[in-house]
């Protein structure tokens, strides 16, 4: 657990899990916060429903949705839970995320060094490798011709970002109170992101700890193509394509949003529109979510995709 200078509960949001994979998650967190918020988006199998009724109750509060009701409503569900425990600080954690010992302390020190310096620390982040990568990327840094990395030279950096993925990623409380919780209406893709970009046009900055990694799936699956290099392309199930291509459109129509990342983003979104349009193994359906996720986001409709 933590030290007694602040109170860390970890909010786990859970969509059709490996129920293996999301108790030792689960027993990763036990000894490093003080409790851990588990939503369950959606029934589970009979099995799996009995397998998370043995986890320990002293410190998993469970929380289950009859239906998916989407990443930002959960995450919202696990700060309530989080608020209500008297909570300094949460930390997010994906279902197929596994934090090394030690995660949530060094993260809990990264943001108080920050904050004594005066420097506003929105959320500090883990260091994180893709499925199959053999290198640590860094931190994304927006440019204005796309998204580029701030690499970390060594363990011991702390370096800035302009947002982080939200897995492994620690809020304080009060900037959350001050900023507000997540955007429902953007159910899934881009939950962090919008609410990075809200976070900081209220003057609040983001921070890569470079001694913590960790190895997180971007995707379903992934695969290795040549397309000018070889390079390993996680893919999606074509619904999230909607998401993407519609909350990115939902996120060009916001002030706040830095003019930058929308021209970034517009780059990147065309860059998919051509490699998955090429070598998608459903290119039909994801070219159909794509132009879907355009027009419904110029009609500003947010919320679940109604197929």
């Amino acid at each position: 657990m933590p030290g007694d200078s602040s109170i860390v509960v970890a909010v786990v949001v859970a969509y059709r899990p490996d129920i293996e994979s999301l108790r030792l998650l689960v027993e990763a967190l036990a000894p490093q916060v003080a409790r851990t918020v588990l939503v369950v988006n959606g029934p589970l199998e009979p099995e799996a429903e009995a397998s998370l009724r043995g986890l320990d109750p002293g410190h998993t509060t469970r929380l289950g949705n009859a239906r998916n009701v989407g990443l930002a409503a959960a995450q919202n569900q696990g700060i309530e839970v989080a608020r209500r425990q008297g909570a300094d600080a949460v930390v997010f954690f994906d279902q197929d995320s596994l934090p090394p010992s030690g995660t949530v302390a060094a993260l809990e020190r990264a943001w108080r060094e920050r904050d004594a310096k005066g420097e506003s620390p929105g959320a500090v982040g883990v260091a994180y490798q893709g499925e199959g990568s053999r290198h640590w990327p860094g931190f994304v840094r927006i440019r204005w011709w796309g998204f580029g990395r701030r690499p970390c030279r060594n363990e011991a950096d702390i370096v800035e970002a302009d947002f982080l993925i939200s897995s492994g990623s620690l809020i304080p409380m009060r900037v959350l109170d001050d900023v507000g919780g997540m955007d429902e209406a953007l159910f899934v893709d881009h939950v962090d992101t919008e609410w990075c970009l809200r976070a900081a046009s209220k003057g609040y900055r983001f921070f890569g700890v470079c001694g913590v990694r960790m190895t997180h799936a971007l995707g379903e699956h992934s695969q290795r193509i040549w397309f000018g290099r070889w390079r390993r392309v996680s893919s999606h199930r074509p619904v999230r394509y909607y998401y993407m291509f519609r909350n990115s459109v939902l996120l060009y129509r916001r002030r706040y949003v830095r003019f930058d990342w929308k021209l970034g983003d517009v780059l990147r979104s065309l860059q998919m529109l051509v490699f998955f349009g090429l070598f998608a193994s459903r290119r039909r359906e994801v070219l159909a979510m794509m132009f879907r996720g355009w027009r419904d986001g110029l009609h500003n409709r947010g919320g679940e995709f109604e197929g």
